[in-house]
């Protein structure tokens, strides 16, 4: 079976050292990199402006920009300046972030936002399929004419089923965070074939994102990757979807062993390989490290695996074709 795309995920912590990072991965051998963006964090296309500038390869995605801190033409202008620096090495993740930083940070709460990121992601397919932009939505009225129409692809981000659905009919690609396999089986590729049935489209595939620890004492990665994994146990909407995969948390947040072995792989070098190898084959994946005692080395270790991974076959920078939608059983 042939190899999807697979790259780094991270957090932007500093801009230098982000921009090291991906120069770093570039020269290990990894494809790609996706970088996460807080609503009230680094700007992750400015700071791709930098790095694209620096590299030669390396294909660069944000996971995600957060859709409601900018109108969809000042993204697809900021798209259109990365892909004139470096043409088809851009992805453009986006999704309704943190809803709740996001309605402090901007004054005001957002309405529908699965709905109005849905549309959002439909103008931002037009604009960079065709470079021009004629809609009147629900939300948003545009008439733009821009630069260039570069087919960046458009990757939204999805935790519950009906955001999956959206995804499959909008979108290029679904993106998962901390979604145990079990769910994205049962629950997100269901739904997400459902959107693309509706729309009458291909199914798109699933960028997901894996979190590795690397070490072989099974207690020590748990534990590593438990403080990080609070946050999301204590939000409403990851609850539920951690419930209906089949690992409910007590509510108290505290994180489970049952859900931390789910959601965090770990072992030795040619173990996480292999794991990793193994869902890159069925998904397009990215791994975010989970540090220990040793982040620098660790780092190295999980720069090698990716590129070993990544050396199984060629990797586009745009997305292959997949499978055409179910037929109906209607």
């Amino acid at each position: 079976m042939e190899i999807m795309q697979i790259g780094l995920g991270f957090f932007v912590s500093d801009v230098s050292d982000t921009v090291a990072l991906i120069e770093r991965a570039e020269r290990a051998g990894v494809p790609a990199i996706w970088a996460a963006m807080p609503v009230t964090s680094y700007d992750t296309p400015t700071l791709f402006a930098a790095a694209l500038a620096r590299t030669e390869r390396i294909v660069v995605g944000t996971a995600i920009v957060p859709a409601f801190t900018r109108h969809p033409v000042a993204l697809l202008s900021q798209a259109a300046t990365l892909e004139a620096l470096a043409p088809g090495r851009l992805r453009l993740g986006v999704g309704t972030g943190n809803l709740v930083v996001t309605a402090a940070a901007l004054g005001a709460p957002v309405s529908q936002p699965l709905a109005r990121v849905r549309e959002y992601v439909s103008i931002l397919r037009a604009g960079l399929r065709e470079g021009v932009v004629r809609h009147e939505g629900r939300f948003y009225t545009v008439d733009a004419d821009l630069p260039s129409a570069p087919a960046t692809p458009v990757v939204m981000a999805a935790l519950g089923p009906k955001a999956f659905e959206a995804a499959g009919a909008v979108a290029d690609a679904a993106m998962s965070w901390h979604c145990p396999p079990a769910y994205l089986d049962e629950v997100a590729r269901p739904a997400l074939a459902l959107g693309a049935a509706s729309a009458g489209r291909d199914i798109p595939p699933i960028v997901q994102q894996v979190a590795v620890a690397v070490t072989e004492d099974p207690a020590a990665a748990r534990e590593w990757a438990r403080p990080h994994l609070v946050p999301f146990v204590n939000s409403p909407v990851y609850a539920s979807m951690f419930a209906a995969a089949g690992l409910p948390q007590g509510g108290d947040g505290s994180v489970t062993d049952d859900l931390l072995d789910a959601l965090v792989i770990s072992g030795s070098e040619e173990s996480i390989t292999e794991e990793l190898a193994r869902r890159a084959t069925v998904d397009e994946v990215f791994a975010t490290h989970i540090p220990g005692p040793d982040p620098q080395g660790e780092m190295d270790v999980l720069l090698r695996a990716l590129a070993t991974v990544a050396a199984g076959s060629e990797l586009p920078t745009r997305n292959r074709p997949v499978a055409a939608p179910p037929k109906s059983t209607a």
